[in-house]
């Protein structure tokens, strides 16, 4: 099972 916690500002960064 794969968890991401993305934050988005304009665009998103995810990190998995």
């Amino acid at each position: 099972m794969v968890v991401c916690v993305c934050v988005c500002v304009c665009v998103c960064v995810c990190v998995c």
